[in-house]
């Protein structure tokens, strides 16, 4: 049998550095269109995202109060060496940030820039959900 059991108390102050490798993503907006001086644009309403990451590094400061340096150097190293399992510790509030994030920037892109700019034969707001109305 093989076991892995990891019970570290991480306590301190300090700086945190987490950098991903080769990240692969699937991103899923909703959007709604909208019109805005004769152009149409997007909404933003909600997204999604899958993370794959191919590697993540880490370095984290300060971890035990400044107690033992060897203890912290030896912890970022065991980070970096299982930074498959370290990610899926993680994975949720990565993600959650990266979403949030995104969804932030994307709003702020597409209210900037219309929709056909983007997409040459997208129909208006207008014609879009009365399409779906008359079905």
């Amino acid at each position: 049998m093989s076991v892995k059991i990891l019970l570290i108390p991480l306590n301190g102050a300090g700086h945190m550095f987490i950098e991903i490798e080769n990240l692969n993503l699937l991103m899923r907006t909703k959007t709604r269109l909208y019109e805005k001086g004769g152009f149409t644009f997007y909404n933003v309403t909600k997204l999604r995202m899958d993370l794959n990451p191919g590697g993540v590094k880490t370095n984290f400061e300060n971890i035990f109060n400044g107690n033992s340096k060897e203890v912290e150097r030896s912890t970022n190293l065991f980070f970096n060496e299982n930074w498959r399992e370290f990610f899926e510790a993680l994975r949720p509030l990565i993600t959650e940030t990266v979403e949030t994030t995104m969804l932030e920037i994307l709003q702020k892109v597409f209210h900037l820039i219309p929709a056909n700019f983007f997409v040459e034969d997208i129909p208006t707001s207008t014609e879009l959900y009365k399409k779906g109305k008359q079905k």
